[in-house]
């Protein structure tokens, strides 16, 4: 199973959210700190474990958890808020830990894969 972790939502203008919806690039360049976090898997500050789904391709993930797949009619709503995220369909930020255990960040095109 894949695990699905979405990045927390934060009413803070520096909350480490709003540099993770840059992607990849930007991390490298800005937050290099953050980067290495979340290479090493410390996710609990930034993300917030969602759900898992039946390990498939990342692309088959993404498409999967866009919400009007998995929550066409706001059943997630719920999750979402008992979770503090923000948002329902996977996006930039949020990140897929597959069964091997390699962390992949969704990035401004496909994936980045951080572990």
């Amino acid at each position: 199973m894949a695990k699905i972790y979405y990045w927390k939502s934060s009413r803070e203008r520096t909350c480490p959210s709003r540099d993770l919806i840059m992607g990849s690039e930007w991390l490298k360049e800005n937050c290099p700190g953050l980067l290495s976090q979340l290479q090493q898997g410390k996710l609990e500050t930034t993300h917030a474990y969602l759900t898992s789904i039946p390990d498939a391709k990342l692309e088959s993930i993404y498409y999967n958890m866009q919400g009007e797949i998995w929550s066409p009619n706001g059943e997630a709503r719920p999750l979402i808020e008992e979770k503090g995220l923000g948002h329902t369909s996977m996006s930039i930020g949020d990140i897929v830990e597959l069964d091997d255990g390699s962390l992949h960040m969704v990035d401004s095109v496909g994936f980045f894969q951080l572990r």
